[in-house]
């Protein structure tokens, strides 16, 4: 006990037996016990009624203050170094999966911390005055000193984040973060700002913690990698051909021009309501009513832009819409944005066919260098498994009897092909990867995942599989889709255009 208070004073310096107290289950009495002795043998000194000083010497004579003047953090490149700055790995892992804000608070703290701790603690009032003067980057009070350094003896590296507490309870609750998520974590999504302030349109405003809170909250959960992935653009929007029927019916609305969406919306409401009611007039009411105005109704048409308009798309697919409702909703916007605006303002894209990502497949070369190592980028070209897929997979999802693994379904999926029936998947590990794992390894098979040619190894591993005769269904299965079409139109590229024709049931009859 009284090494691991020795231990604490000499990170303080400057201290109380509450701040000694705060650290560790101590009883009070032994802390005291403890303290009179160190006392005695010169090693602290109580320099007020509550508060005691520690000397690195053991003498009750503080240091020179005259060691001041040879500071210069400009030759000391160690500390201004990242890569040299942390003396453990794991303080280097916080620092780098902290937000930048985060990052240069830490590293402020950090370097004052690491110098200062060549003075005694009568010399550090002067030091901190001259050191601020001398780096005004560097500022900082000597009340601010202390607190900081409190909280570096009680967490480490973590204490220097702010508001950083262990087992504190978020101000987000729990609820309001999934809900954020989902605004979020999706392709074109709004900013967090922009997701933040749809969030207080449904809660009480007052009752909505500020943006920071919620990046804070996704810096813990994910790397920034990944919450890029999940935003990227989707594949493609659906390709909007209306039929001849349907362009004779737009050709008869009478084009008006207005401020809102919404009044445009009631007008092409009014429109529809003067044919009967068949299946397919009602279809295109109900898509108007519940989904185009709800999402739309806040809107001038003059701030319906792009990446609006893909906002609404990508949020019907997180909503799990098939491509046949999302195709309908995208036309019925079309019309009212082009008959009740002033639509030589727009110029915007419905639909397109021209695919974001480039169909590229792996060499053999690239597939051997791979594979001639354990890595993130063979766990996807062997099993098809999505980046977040292997974020989430853990060490005891692998059987190593059986040689598998399972893969458990996400909620938050990079691409949007999920479906309400997608399902858990046990899949069969290669022994091309199955070889290279480490055994008897637990938590998380990898703490970070970055995979920059996902596409390029999920288009090749689709490839592979058809050249090795695996069937499209049991393909379809193994990469998670549930919606054969969306796997057909996502992998149309790998599929030999010829193997159709060539099969006939009656051959050998």
């Amino acid at each position: 006990m009284k090494q691991k208070i020795l231990k604490l004073i000499k990170i303080l310096n400057k201290f109380t037996i509450d701040d000694i107290l705060s650290m560790d289950d101590f009883e009070e009495q032994k802390v005291s016990e403890i303290l009179s002795e160190l006392e005695n043998s010169g090693i602290i000194n109580k320099i007020s009624k509550e508060e005691y000083i520690y000397f690195p010497n053991g003498k009750a004579e503080p240091q020179n203050s005259n060691r001041l003047h040879n500071l210069n953090i400009e030759k000391r490149k160690d500390l201004t170094d990242i890569k040299t700055l942390f003396s453990k790995d794991e303080e280097q892992e916080v620092y780098e999966n902290a937000s930048p804000n985060a990052k240069r608070r830490i590293v402020k703290y950090y370097t004052i911390l690491k110098i200062a701790s060549q003075f005694d603690n009568r010399c550090i009032d002067a030091f901190l005055k001259q050191f601020s003067k001398e780096h005004p980057e560097y500022k900082i009070s000597p009340s601010t000193f202390y607190r900081i350094r409190l909280k570096y003896a009680q967490y480490g590296i973590r204490g220097l984040i702010p508001n950083y507490a262990p087992g504190a309870q978020s101000a987000v609750p729990k609820e309001m973060y999934d809900e954020f998520k989902n605004l979020y974590l999706k392709p074109n999504a709004p900013s967090v700002k922009e997701c933040v302030k749809q969030l207080a349109n449904a809660y009480d405003k007052m009752s909505v913690p500020t943006p920071q809170c919620f990046r804070r909250l996704l810096n813990k959960e994910f790397t920034p990698e990944l919450v890029a992935q999940m935003r990227e653009k989707s594949y493609w929007l659906p390709d909007l051909n209306f039929s001849q029927e349907e362009k004779l019916m737009i050709d008869e609305i009478s084009n008006k021009s207005y401020e809102n969406f919404i009044d445009g919306a009631k007008e092409y409401l009014n429109y529809l309501a003067k044919f009967r009611r068949t299946q397919d007039i009602q279809v295109k009411i109900n898509a108007v009513r519940l989904h185009i105005i709800p999402f739309f109704k806040n809107y001038k048409f003059s701030e319906i832009t792009q990446d609006v308009v893909f906002s609404f798309q990508n949020k019907k697919i997180s909503e799990e819409y098939s491509r046949k409702y999302l195709i309908i909703y995208s036309k019925e916007l079309e019309i009212i944005i082009k008959k009740y605006s002033d639509k030589n303002k727009f110029n915007l894209k419905f639909s397109t066919p021209q695919k974001y990502k480039e169909h590229k497949i792996l060499t053999k070369n690239e597939i051997n260098k791979i594979t001639e190592k354990y890595s993130q980028q063979l766990w996807i070209l062997c099993l098809g498994i999505t980046p977040m897929e292997l974020y989430n997979l853990d060490f005891s999802d692998i059987s190593f009897e059986e040689q598998t693994v399972l893969i458990r379904s996400s909620k938050y999926t990079i691409y949007n092909h999920h479906h309400k029936e997608n399902l858990d998947r046990i899949l069969y590990i290669p022994d091309i990867l199955f070889n290279k794992i480490p055994k008897h390894q637990k938590g998380q098979v990898f703490l970070k995942v970055n995979v920059p040619n996902y596409d390029t190894l999920i288009n090749t591993y689709v490839y592979l599989s058809i050249k090795h005769g695996v069937p499209l269904n049991i393909i379809c299965k193994n990469i998670g889709y549930t919606c054969f079409d969306d796997f057909l139109n996502r992998f149309d590229f790998a599929l030999s255009h010829n193997f159709i024709n060539k099969i006939n049931i009656f051959d050998g009859i």
